[in-house]
């Protein structure tokens, strides 16, 4: 019995230089093993050129990607992402046992330093453990 596969090819979309997938039916396969006629050649041929430049395009827009911007969180987001309570979390910070960001009257963090800050504190003779 032969199945229908199914590949999926990238259509770039307008408004936003991102590609989303597309279905495209091909060639007839069995299991592991696609038979192709003499006169279907052309053809995936010419749809393994298209995926091949898509795949191109892909790989150079990931190359040329903007690093995702750090955004800050609140003290309520912090204590979810550390499992104390807000309270302990002011604590930390009034003991400066935590990194934080102070505008005005309004405390931030950056998760990643949150969780460099739980790591730094694992214990087992690493040598980022604290004593």
């Amino acid at each position: 019995m032969s199945n229908r596969k199914q590949v999926f090819s990238f259509k770039k979309l307008k408004k936003k230089d991102k590609y989303q997938p597309k279905k495209t039916k091909i060639m007839e396969t069995q299991k592991t093993k696609t038979k192709l006629s003499f006169e279907q050649v052309p053809e995936a041929v010419a749809h393994l050129v298209d995926e091949v430049a898509n795949l191109k395009e892909l790989v150079r827009l990931q190359v040329h990607a903007e690093p995702e911007k750090r955004r800050p969180i609140s003290i309520q987001q912090a204590s979810k992402i550390i499992g104390k309570a807000t309270q302990t979390i002011y604590g930390l910070v009034s003991a400066k046992k935590i990194p934080y960001y102070k505008q005005g009257k309004q405390l931030y963090f950056y998760e990643d330093e949150l969780l460099a800050y739980i790591e730094s504190g694992k214990n087992g003779g690493g040598s980022n453990s604290k004593q």
